[in-house]
């Protein structure tokens, strides 16, 4: 993913690697302090592991005919037109060609000049730097549209059989995904849960306790740990 903003880097999140943290209890009065460490390496290796098994379960249950899987994420397109599915499609599609467009899409970003330029030269450059976001933006969309529009070309080719397995194929990939995601975050918070600062007692005993927990603590927990992470992009930088 392009950046420029390269002058915005604190270097001093690099060593904030555990923090306390009130959790609000549901009558919004009743707190738990917690400390929060960033998970390491043989951890995340075990929530990669644990993301994985989840998926894979997930995956194996879309293909058992009235599966808990299929009733929740697949509906009846038997009374769907085709024009309707090829929407579903797209709008299911937009997440994957974005994501793809911020890989891709490169928008070079203004020269500096030399610091001798003349001021109509710096003038200039200063002008492309105000307007690189915009232009940037607009180099994404150009494209997001374009692979779209060939998707959706493609897809009025296609019989209606062909488009339900299409759109049921984004939808099993996407709930896998979402899947995968939310089990890899929730056993990292439940290796980096500690009651004490000196992180030697584990808050949590064992998954179990933190899978049985409402699920107005569990978000809690989650965009907690989120907020103790390095953000990847601020570490490229």
């Amino acid at each position: 993913m392009q950046s420029v903003d390269k002058n915005d880097v604190n270097i001093s999140k690099l060593f904030v690697w555990k923090k306390r943290y009130d959790i609000e209890g549901i009558n919004g009065e009743d707190k738990l302090s917690v400390w929060i460490r960033v998970v390491g390496d043989a951890d995340l290796n075990k929530a990669r592991v644990y993301a994985l098994r989840k998926s894979a379960e997930l995956r194996k249950a879309f293909k058992e005919d009235d599966s808990y899987a299929r009733l929740i994420y697949l509906s009846d397109m038997s009374d769907i037109p085709e024009d309707n599915i090829i929407q579903l499609i797209l709008v299911a599609s937009a997440t994957y060609v974005t994501r793809q467009a911020l890989e891709v899409v490169q928008t070079p970003y203004p020269v500096e000049p030399n610091s001798d330029a003349d001021l109509e030269l710096m003038e200039k450059f200063q002008s492309e730097v105000d307007g690189w976001a915009q232009k940037r933006n607009d180099d994404l969309k150009k494209y997001i549209e374009e692979q779209l529009e060939k998707i959706e070309k493609e897809l009025k080719s296609k019989t209606k059989d062909e488009l339900v397995k299409e759109y049921e194929k984004l939808v099993i990939a996407s709930a896998c995904e979402n899947e995968m995601i939310k089990s890899f975050r929730e056993m990292c918070v439940f290796y980096a849960c500690y009651l004490d600062e000196n992180l030697t007692e584990h808050l949590f005993q064992n998954f179990e306790d933190f899978e049985n927990l409402p699920e107005f603590y569990k978000k809690q927990f989650v965009d907690l740990y989120r907020e103790v992470e390095i953000n990847t992009d601020e570490l490229k930088k």
